[in-house]
């Protein structure tokens, strides 16, 4: 509810809205531009889709990061997936 109640404050009332998640979907499903810290000074700012990139979120996280296309409702979407090791 949150995230739709931003994406539509921005698209519908021309809003700019500044948010921070620790939850790098989030960012990826209604922001345009995105800034990663990445620690020591470092960061990765720019256009949402390029900021949070495999590449840029496994530095971050130290972990492999997918991100994978589906389709929902009849449009793409995309989402980011840790894989993390399988547990036997």
């Amino acid at each position: 509810m949150v995230l739709d109640w931003i994406r539509r404050l921005a698209r519908e009332a021309s809003r700019t809205v500044l948010f921070t998640t620790h939850h790098p979907n989030h960012a990826l499903s209604i922001s345009d531009d995105a800034l990663l810290m990445l620690g020591d000074k470092q960061y990765v700012c720019g256009e949402a889709r390029e900021v949070l990139s495999e590449e840029h979120l496994r530095a971050l996280y130290d972990i492999e990061i997918n991100r994978l296309l589906f389709e929902h409702q009849g449009k793409s979407r995309e989402t980011l997936v840790p894989m993390l090791p399988l547990m036997r």
